[in-house]
Formats: C-alpha cells, structure tokens, sequence
C-alpha cells in the first residue's frame, strides 16, 4: 500500500501526539525531531493537522490508521 507523503507526515506527527511526551505546540522542535520530521513538514502538518486527519480517515479505516501508526 503505497501511502500519499502528507498523509505519512500526518501518521508520523499523530504517533508522536498520540504518546503525550510532548505538548505539540510549545515544544515543536522536540517533536519534530522524535516525528522525524524536518521543521517545515512538521509546520505543514500541524496547520494543516484537521484536512489532513479527514483525508487520512476518508483513505482509511480508524484500525488501519492505528496500525500504520503503530508501524511508522
């Protein structure tokens, strides 16, 4: 399954919120780096977090996305 780049960023910035170690605004840079996302990609995805969570869901099941959660 091939997964579009946004929606990748999204799984890879949903892990990181996902496990709380951060608050996802204050302390951007250090969950950027554990997303393993490069500063704009991080940027991109949290402005644009909503569109990209509803073409995620529009793409995928809930268990799907978890799991690929899981695996990213």
């Amino acid at each position: 399954m091939t997964i579009p780049k946004e929606i990748e960023n999204w799984l890879k910035y949903e892990k990181v919120r996902r496990s709380g170690k951060f608050n996802m605004i204050m302390e951007w840079k250090q969950a950027a780096k554990d997303a393993k996302l490069s500063d704009k990609d991080y940027n991109s995805t949290i402005k644009r977090y909503s569109v990209l969570k509803s073409k995620a869901e529009k793409l995928y099941t809930q268990a799907q996305i978890d799991d690929m959660i899981k695996l990213i």
